[in-house]
């Protein structure tokens, strides 16, 4: 039986959503303030008891699938959980924070045959494992959350690990809550849908992608100047081509952020909710259009 309490981190998108499903790099990173792990302690609470259900019906659905039990032992991992075994975690479930990307770096971590994959590997693992929640998925979060640290996907699809970043930055980055709850799955398909159109799909390729790229390079290279034009050329994309993405709590200080200069926001994941992305040179800058209690400083 697994007894195992590491903690399983959530993870943030930086830069990469949707875009990485058409082929640019991707860079994700811990997000530390969120975690789960492990735990036989018994569910008292609404919300634990509703986790476990949760994780019971996952683990009946892995373990009638082929795929599954290639990857893992997934009758061990359903008997463990039929004996009280759940992941206890304080990562919130639609905010683009982590919540199955860290329960499946737990179960693969506790339960998988074999540990010796390469990095790429490894994410096509994960993100088989992952698809239940989302449709389908990439494995990046994932693999961020299994890893414990950033990682950087190429273009080539390749897995690098950048490491540390955070000393170096000349500008800080805050996560702003929506208060409200976004759905992957259904936005996945909205933006694939979307791709259909030539007109949307020679922007993504021409303008998106491309930028996409450049901000990740600038941003790990600490080249402030070019990122910050990059960063606002993002945003722009994001506020006029993915609005279902943005919603009202978050839609009328993005504007205020393009028109004052003052900060810049883009998309934390899938959006449609749950957090957003808040860059800043200066914290001065935000308290007059946040309420501070909704910002959690990232870095």
């Amino acid at each position: 039986m697994v007894t195992d309490s590491t903690a399983f981190f959530g993870k943030i998108m930086l830069f990469g959503e949707y875009s990485v499903i058409l082929g640019s790099k991707a860079l994700v990173m811990p997000l530390k303030q969120f975690s789960g792990s492990w735990s036989w302690q018994k569910c008292s609470l609404p919300d634990e008891m509703e986790m476990r259900e949760a994780l019971l019906e996952y683990a009946v659905f892995l373990n009638s699938e082929d795929f599954a039990k290639e990857l893992v032992d997934t009758v061990k991992l359903l008997n463990d959980v039929r004996k009280g075994l759940w992941f206890k975690t304080n990562i919130p479930q639609g905010y683009g924070a982590g919540s199955s990307g860290a329960l499946v770096a737990a179960i693969f971590a506790g339960y998988a045959f074999k540990k010796q994959y390469s990095p790429e590997q490894l994410k096509t693992a994960l993100g088989l494992l992952e698809g239940y929640f989302h449709g389908s998925s990439s494995g990046i979060d994932p693999l961020c959350c299994y890893y414990r640290e950033a990682v950087l996907i190429g273009q080539d699809n390749k897995v690098a690990l950048p490491g540390q970043f955070d000393s170096y930055l000349p500008f800080n980055i805050y996560l702003f809550d929506s208060k409200s709850i976004g759905m992957t799955a259904p936005l996945v398909d909205f933006f694939r849908n979307r791709m259909e159109d030539y007109s949307f799909y020679k922007k993504v390729k021409t303008t998106w992608i491309p930028s996409v790229n450049a901000a990740i390079d600038q941003f790990l290279t600490g080249n402030k100047a070019a990122f910050d034009a990059t960063l606002r050329v993002l945003s722009v994309f994001e506020r006029e081509n993915l609005p279902l993405m943005i919603p009202e709590s978050a839609a009328k200080k993005w504007d205020r952020g393009l028109e004052t200069g003052h900060y810049t926001m883009k998309l934390c994941g899938s959006g449609g909710g749950g957090f957003f992305l808040v860059f800043s040179e200066r914290n001065a800058d935000l308290s007059p259009h946040f309420e501070l209690d909704r910002l959690i400083r990232l870095i």
